[in-house]
């Protein structure tokens, strides 16, 4: 796996559907940017984020049969739940979460951080199930 060079993407706008660094990022355009430089290729998100029940969506993309809940690990999706919903993904880097927040753009927080901040219920670990 190719290192991720997270201080070329922190401070990278956020833009709602957005999945490029010359224009900005939403929390599944970063993730599936990430992946791609780290060399893990998996199918392209849908932008959901604008969709009304984007919670559902989301839970269903990262939820669903082709991502296996794993540990914390470096690469790895971080899902944020409200309740039963996936409401917001990062990708854990060394203890912390490469994730975005519409007001500051691309950030790299603590995990517990991200959580409290946000009234997330709770952080699932996620890994394409084609990694070896």
């Amino acid at each position: 796996m190719t290192r991720l060079n997270t201080n070329d993407l922190i401070g990278i706008p956020y833009l709602r559907n957005g999945a490029d660094p010359s224009t900005g990022f939403d929390c599944w355009g970063l993730v599936s940017y990430a992946l791609r430089m780290m060399g893990r290729d998996t199918p392209a998100y849908r932008a959901v984020a604008s969709l009304p029940d984007s919670y559902a969506l989301m839970t269903q993309q990262v939820a669903g049969g082709d991502w296996i809940e794993d540990d914390a690990a470096d690469g790895n999706v971080v899902a944020f739940f409200r309740r039963r919903w996936v409401a917001h993904v990062g990708l854990y880097v060394g203890g912390d979460v490469l994730h975005t927040g519409e007001g500051a753009g691309v950030l790299l927080q603590p995990l517990a951080r991200v959580l409290r901040s946000n009234g997330y219920t709770e952080a699932r670990f996620y890994r394409w199930r084609e990694w070896v």
